[in-house]
């Protein structure tokens, strides 16, 4: 196993790291949380564990959250799902990376200057 998968594997294990997934998972799981509520909470709160942990008055003050989806951060959070589908994740040894994780790819370029000819 080379150094880079060394790193990613015991990036996944390590307690933080799982701490973040459950949290992630969980808040992604409640309906009406799609990317643009997710990152705004994020943004907000500085991680999905602090947006899950806040009162729904303070839930209700991100853009785009209604009193009902606030409601629904605070009545439809299950941990314990979130904690069986980031176990399955780690034991099928998938990684998870984020945008600020030191090896998330920096750049998908893909050059459309150059054209590929498969057919003649």
């Amino acid at each position: 196993m080379t150094n880079f998968y060394k790193r990613l594997k015991g990036n996944l294990i390590s307690s933080d790291s799982r701490d973040r997934l459950v949290d992630t998972l969980a808040l992604l799981s409640i309906p009406g949380i799609g990317r643009g509520r997710f990152a705004n909470l994020v943004r907000r709160f500085g991680s999905p564990g602090a947006a899950l942990g806040a009162s729904s008055n303070e839930l209700v003050e991100v853009p785009g959250l209604s009193n009902v989806t606030a409601g629904a951060i605070k009545e439809q959070y299950d941990g314990e799902l979130a904690r069986q589908t980031a176990a399955r994740i780690a034991q099928l040894g998938w990684v998870v990376l984020y945008p600020d994780s030191p090896d998330y790819p920096r750049c998908w370029c893909i050059s459309m200057t150059v054209r590929h000819s498969f057919f003649g």
